[in-house]
């Protein structure tokens, strides 16, 4: 008899579990392919905002050739030491360019670049003087824009008008791109902006340009997001590899020297069969390709530049293969709970149960995938400032009506304060994540204090504000994230400078308490704060605006007091806030001694590291 019962069971649960068995293949089947199709639509879209963001890498290049030589022609840089100066700031806002200079057509070249040769992180600024005797000078400057070194180099033969870039750039208007070339000072493959300096008679003065190591485009398609086994790469339609996200790929030995690589010779099968699968076209397209890890999903895009090829590939592996395993663990589980459900007579139950589970995890995955992929697709803000800035500047040429300039002015502004935003808002993330990393070094707080003056003191003068630094003679030091409390100070000044009328004060203190505290105060003869004002300032996004200049045209972001205080407590330290109505405000960064820091371990040790 129970053979019997047994025999019924099989008959009755064995339809059933093929019934389940085929429910689950095709969710599975219609998973992936459900998958893959969403594949190829996000494809285009990381493709077209990383297009746009590939783009505006290298027109900063461009850009800021561009407004280097408007100076020069303006008279603005005319010495050694303007030029030094300008290239400085440039290299410190834009760091995928690893050198600007500019060479006369009588031979004259300043040249400064980022330079590890004398000190780490430092930089070089080369100076060749032509006249009735030649000189090149070398200095070498640390990460403060100290001289360590001076060097002179007799041997140095190089001549700026018979470079590619001087030539190329000679003969056209507005900025010009290089084919890659092995850069004279670094021997490193890379690409120049160029753009010529003339006279008011249109004759050739000289040439401004911009250096871009190709390990800096490598850098960056190495900072994009692709999954684990995702790549992207740029490349030029006649077989040359230009970056890659592995950056030691990109050259090949030759002789003593190198060339760069062929798309054959770098292992991504997806370069040589996306070049050739655009072939002359001027659309994207859509191609798959077999890899050692299975299926690569790609799309290959032209860049307005030359005859460049941005390429961003997906492995199918990364998003079906976890999708793979959970159903496979899912109709694992089916079989055992139905097997478990025949003997216990509860198959109905765990049927819905199955079900349940199977479809949470569906959706479970579907959402991993959506929000992994949205997480890399960003507004290309920076075409939209590059955009701006050319049309301010008119590179291409005079625009007649001056509205359209004030239009461009408006829109660089909302995205630099977009910009902002973001930056603010990424680093309130980490904060409130607790996830905050600082960079801890000794240094000279006095010094770092004078530069941040140094830098605000124009916008200081614009708004008839006095702005004044007081310090002791001596230095102060102290073991601090340097880019944090230079933000700091930063936002303090310009919050005190927007905060006071124009005619009023703003002074900046650097000095060390009698406890050992380093105190960095900057105090305002503005409107002041009242208890109440003070803590909605401190609150994200929290303004007066009420009290803003009009001079400043726009609010801040309403983060930078909430930032300050988080920055000062992640050192160890604190912010003093002290402010009257109608007086002004005085607020003091208080970081701790030196000897508060345990120097002796690692970054972990020092206070406030997350």
């Amino acid at each position: 008899m129970r053979l019997s019962i047994r025999l019924i069971l099989i008959v009755m649960f064995v339809p059933f579990i093929a019934v389940i068995a085929t429910i689950l293949v095709t969710q599975q089947l219609s998973t992936e392919r459900g998958i893959v199709s969403g594949m190829q639509a996000t494809l285009t879209n990381v493709s077209e905002g990383t297009v746009d963001r590939s783009q505006a890498f290298l027109d900063t290049a461009a850009r800021e050739a561009a407004f280097a030589a408007e100076l020069i022609e303006g008279g603005d840089l005319q010495s050694t030491a303007d030029l030094e100066g300008h290239f400085d700031r440039v290299l410190s806002t834009a760091p995928q360019a690893s050198g600007v200079f500019y060479g006369t057509v009588d031979g004259h070249f300043t040249f400064v670049s980022r330079n590890s040769e004398v000190v780490e992180e430092g930089f070089r600024t080369k100076v060749i003087t032509e006249g009735a005797e030649r000189t090149v000078e070398l200095r070498f400057r640390d990460e403060l824009l100290d001289v360590v070194e001076t060097q002179l180099d007799p041997t140095d033969s190089y001549d700026p008008t018979v470079r590619p870039w001087f030539q190329e750039a000679a003969v056209t208007d507005g900025a010009i791109f290089t084919d890659p070339y092995v850069f004279f000072s670094s021997q490193q493959p890379g690409v120049t902006s160029a753009v010529a300096v003339r006279d008011d008679a249109g004759e050739l003065l000289g040439v401004v340009g911009v250096d871009l190591e190709l390990e800096s485009l490598s850098g960056f398609l190495e900072g994009l997001s692709l999954g684990e086994g995702g790549s992207a790469f740029i490349a030029s339609r006649d077989n040359v590899v230009i970056a890659v996200d592995d950056g030691t790929a990109i050259h090949q030995p030759d002789g003593d020297g190198f060339r760069l690589s062929t798309a054959e010779e770098v292992d991504q099968p997806m370069i040589p069969a996306g070049l050739a699968a655009l072939g002359s076209a001027t659309s994207s397209r859509l191609l798959t390709v077999d890899s050692d890890a299975g299926v690569d999903h790609g799309i290959v895009v032209p860049l307005g530049i030359e005859d460049w090829v941005l390429g961003v590939s997906l492995s199918e592996e990364d998003f079906l293969g976890p999708v793979r395993t959970t159903n496979q663990n899912n109709t694992l589980l089916a079989v055992g709970l139905s097997l478990a459900a025949m003997l216990l007579f509860g198959l109905l139950g765990h049927k819905v149960l199955i079900a349940e589970e199977r479809a949470v995890q569906a959706s479970d995955a579907k959402s991993a995938f959506v929000a992994r992929l949205s997480h890399e697709i960003r507004t290309p803000l920076n075409a939209i400032m590059g955009l701006a800035e050319l049309t301010r500047l008119q590179v291409h040429g005079p625009i007649e009506d001056h509205e359209y300039l004030e239009y461009a002015a408006d829109i660089k502004r909302a995205a630099d304060h977009l910009n902002e935003l973001v930056s603010d808002s990424l680093d309130l993330a980490k904060i409130e994540a607790d996830r905050i990393e600082l960079a801890w070094t000794t240094v000279d707080v006095v010094d770092l204090t004078a530069d941040v003056v140094r830098l605000i003191k124009a916008q200081a003068a614009e708004a008839d504000i006095d702005l004044t630094h007081s310090h002791p003679d001596t230095s102060i030091e102290a073991v601090v994230d340097s880019r944090r409390v230079r933000q700091m100070l930063i936002n303090l000044i310009v919050n005190a400078i927007g905060y006071t009328p124009s005619g009023g004060s703003v002074s900046v203190d650097s000095r060390m308490s009698d406890d050992g505290e380093i105190l960095l105060t900057v105090s305002d003869s503005g409107h002041g704060m009242s208890a109440t004002d003070i803590s909605v300032a401190l609150r994200p996004f929290g303004q007066l605006e009420s009290d803003r200049r009009p001079e400043n045209g726009r609010g801040g972001t309403g983060l930078g007091l909430p930032l300050t205080k988080a920055f000062a407590e992640a050192h160890g330290g604190h912010l003093d806030i002290r402010s009257t109505p109608g007086v002004g405000t005085e607020m003091s960064i208080v970081l701790p001694a030196i000897e508060a820091v345990d120097l002796t371990g690692d970054a972990e040790s020092a206070p406030g590291v997350a």
